[in-house]
């Protein structure tokens, strides 16, 4: 299937200079059996990616109440903070089980992800939303027409893509942040489903 055209892009020569040493890196972590660090490692990975992912959202928790929260979920007495960092720790538990090209997995990782945060959690909006980042603002209004078959659209080409994995992963973070198929959460459901993609290639992502 042809590339999507809001998502074309060239390759000059900083680009594959990157590509080439990211390949590089990611092979001698497979050189050295590091795919699946033991179970402390795993842990403080985890830690790290869902700080990490929820830092770039505005989440203001620092690494040690995040490290307590994944050791001990406590949902009930959460605020928004809490529960963000409760449902991703919960929504990269259930990441081995998805299909990254099966729209309904996707939605299902968004209702992880978002529950108790979105009315929507799990639904594709229904209408256009505002593109509230740039200079002037908004930047642009993102439609709802087609959607849902734009989104599949998008997953087919990165399950299918033959071209390097890393470069295909950017091309659909790329397209779910600019498709914006949910209400609220797209930025860190871009962040997730190019992880679910990478992990088809390199453990080292689970």
């Amino acid at each position: 299937m042809p590339l999507p055209a809001y998502a074309s892009h060239t390759h000059p020569p900083r680009l594959l200079n990157l590509l080439a040493t990211a390949h590089h890196r990611l092979g001698e972590v497979k050189a050295r059996h590091l795919q699946r660090p033991e179970q402390d490692l795993e842990r403080a990975y985890r830690v790290s990616a869902v700080h990490g992912t929820l830092a770039m959202e505005g989440n203001v928790l620092d690494p040690l109440p995040v490290a307590e929260l994944v050791d001990h979920p406590r949902a009930a007495e959460s605020g928004p903070e809490e529960l963000e960092v409760i449902n991703t720790h919960r929504v990269y538990d259930l990441l081995p089980g998805l299909d990254p090209a099966s729209p309904p997995d996707l939605r299902r990782a968004h209702g992880v992800l978002m529950h108790g945060l979105s009315l929507y959690a799990g639904s594709y909006r229904d209408g256009p939303i505002d593109v509230l980042y740039g200079d002037p603002r908004p930047l642009r209004t993102a439609p709802a027409d087609n959607l849902p078959a734009q989104v599949e659209e998008l997953l087919h080409h990165a399950a299918t893509d033959e071209g390097p994995p890393l470069l295909t992963s950017c091309v659909l973070h790329f397209g779910l942040v600019y498709l914006r198929p949910f209400t609220a959460g797209n930025g860190r459901m871009a962040r997730l489903w190019q992880r679910r993609l990478l992990m088809d290639h390199w453990p080292v992502f689970g």
